[in-house]
């Protein structure tokens, strides 16, 4: 709730209004990724791309992990049809990324297929190939394809 009146007081003042996070081409996504950070702004290049060949796509970019909004989130991915996070980091001795982790768990009883995704480890790029993967897993996934819970994008094999 703070977090709530803090956005607000402050789009007041400024006329600039953030919630928890930044929707992009949600309002009919039958697919959606969600991240962190800077690393939207690559994706969202990549999902222009595939909007225009007809794929309902969208982004879900958080502004705030802690207090972690599970119920905004929950809400927002409902009646997906399938979901991919994207970590930074690995959640060591967890299954898969914290984002990951915490969405999958806000997520819980909903019938929603949810599949993380760990990039950018030992500093590599994120890139626009990396994210048309992404969305090529998505389309799978959507159409009834099974996929590892947790994958690597961009790791050396």
């Amino acid at each position: 709730g703070v977090i709530k009146a803090v956005s607000e007081e402050y789009g007041a003042l400024t006329g600039r209004y953030y919630d928890f996070a930044e929707e992009y081409k949600m309002d009919d996504a039958d697919m959606v990724m969600v991240m962190l950070g800077s690393s939207a702004g690559t994706a969202k290049d990549v999902i222009d791309e595939y909007r225009e060949k007809g794929d309902k796509v969208g982004l879900l970019k958080l502004r705030t992990f802690r207090p972690f909004p599970a119920a905004y989130i929950a809400e927002k991915l409902a009646g997906r049809k399938a979901v991919c996070i994207l970590d930074r980091s690995a959640s060591f001795g967890g299954q898969g990324g914290p984002l990951f982790m915490e969405i999958r768990s806000a997520m819980y009883g909903q019938q929603v297929a949810v599949h993380g995704y760990i990039y950018g480890l030992g500093g590599r790029d994120f890139d626009l190939r990396q994210v048309a993967t992404v969305i090529e897993d998505l389309k799978k996934v959507a159409a009834g394809k099974e996929m590892k819970d947790v994958n690597l994008l961009g790791v050396r094999a």
